[in-house]
């Protein structure tokens, strides 16, 4: 486990979006949160990380699920989907605007792949 998750923070090291993160302004990790929700009285998690650069924010939530297909990537993003999309009412609702949303997937046939939500 300890070689995998090695493996995967090397490529996530490698990939554009680390030197992008890296040079931002301000960046919070594993943001807690907690609000009303309609249908199942609340609503809590915990955003990875969210940025501000050049004065917008950006959520990005990471995945380690093994893709080895178009298939699960397009499963996966869908799995994902309604829970990106709390977390972005979430980051919304505090920040007072809506953030970009990206859901980078850490180990898609062997690489990254960032998903816009």
């Amino acid at each position: 486990a300890v070689k995998e998750a090695e493996k995967l923070l090397q490529r996530l090291r490698d990939h554009s979006l680390y030197e992008e993160i890296e040079a931002v302004e301000e960046r919070y990790h594993e943001i807690p949160y907690s609000r009303p929700h309609s249908s199942w009285g609340s609503d809590s998690g915990r955003i990875d990380l969210l940025y501000r650069k050049d004065g917008t924010w950006h959520l990005v939530d990471f995945k380690t699920d093994e893709l080895r297909d178009e298939e699960a990537l397009k499963a996966a993003i869908e799995q994902y989907r309604p829970q990106m999309e709390r977390y972005s009412a979430a980051a919304g609702q505090y920040l007072g605007e809506s953030p970009g949303v990206k859901l980078c997937l850490l180990d898609f046939i062997g690489d990254i792949h960032l998903s816009a939500i």
